[in-house]
């Protein structure tokens, strides 16, 4: 008879301790690169992950929501920058829009309450990205993301590498449901 409080009290802990959608990080500032690791058997980069609101290697699981790639010409000058999602994820990415100021840029973004599927052009990837631009993302869990492009830099090129940082400003919907958190 002893047994039943303690199974109890166990699982009285176990669901006290579940996370819930409410103590997720649901925004933020990060910044991704394509500075590639090596790890003593592959190179990595570090893409972002929305829900676990973290960086996470291309070569790991979860695989990042985002990753930086970068195209150069023959002159090894920087040509573009798109992000990309993760590998057989359809049409991910939606262009919100291009805004002249970091002003109109934040704006929008905060105008963005709910994504109605229907009202955007979905493509593979976030093809040249630039600051003051808002775009809107779907996981592979079918939850939603707007991130707003704040910065795109190419560092000084390191031995046989050309490392571009992109910075932006993120909001994750958690829940599945279609209005962001506020």
């Amino acid at each position: 008879m002893r047994i039943v409080p303690f199974i109890l009290l166990l699982m009285v802990l176990f669901i006290s301790c579940k996370k819930s959608d409410d103590d997720m990080v649901k925004s933020g500032i990060d910044t991704i690169s394509n500075r590639l690791t090596f790890d003593g058997e592959t190179y990595y980069a570090l893409g972002f992950h929305f829900e676990s609101a973290s960086l996470k290697p291309t070569n790991g699981q979860p695989f990042p929501d985002l990753t930086l790639v970068p195209t150069y010409n023959i002159d090894d000058e920087l040509v573009s920058v798109m992000i990309e999602g993760p590998p057989g994820i359809s049409n991910p990415f939606a262009l919100v829009g291009a805004y002249s100021t970091e002003a109109e840029a934040i704006e929008a973004m905060g105008a963005v309450r709910e994504i109605e599927t229907e009202d955007y052009r979905w493509s593979r990837s976030a093809n040249g990205i630039e600051p003051n631009q808002v775009w809107v993302y779907i996981t592979p869990g079918s939850h939603f993301a707007k991130f707003r492009i704040v910065s795109v830099q190419e560092k000084d090129p390191e031995p046989d590498q050309n490392i571009v940082k992109c910075s932006f400003q993120w909001v994750f919907q958690p829940d599945g449901n279609l209005p962001f958190p506020q």
